[in-house]
């Protein structure tokens, strides 16, 4: 059985059925995804933001090394999410809105960090 955001699989060895299922709660991708003629496909500016954010809470927020959080993102360098970081935090210091939408989020974060 297969559906946008679920799937279901069964193996079957001899007489044992193991049954995988795998389920994608959340849209792993808003807006859409354009086609530049020079710098071909650009994602939209809402996934821009998220991963950048994502990096920057990843760093701050985790005990992840850049090594880690590059891997989650299907990347095969930390330099990438390194000047990820670096490009947030300068944003965040220009942009008085985002930075204190965000750190509304980190406190969110730390409050559900200490529950768990």
């Amino acid at each position: 059985m297969q559906k946008e955001r679920f799937a279901r699989l069964h193996i079957v060895e001899h007489d044992i059925i193991l049954k995988v299922e795998m389920i994608n709660d959340v849209p792993a991708h808003t807006g859409e995804i354009t086609i530049h003629p020079t710098l071909g496909k650009l994602d939209s500016a809402e996934n821009i933001l998220a991963s950048k954010v994502t990096a920057l809470f990843g760093r701050k927020h985790s005990r992840l090394k850049l090594k880690e959080i590059a891997r989650q993102f299907g990347l095969g360098s930390y330099s990438s999410i390194s000047s990820m970081v670096i490009r947030m935090e300068a944003l965040l210091s220009e942009d008085r809105n985002l930075s204190k939408k965000l750190g509304k989020a980190r406190k969110e974060l730390g409050k559900s960090q200490a529950k768990t």
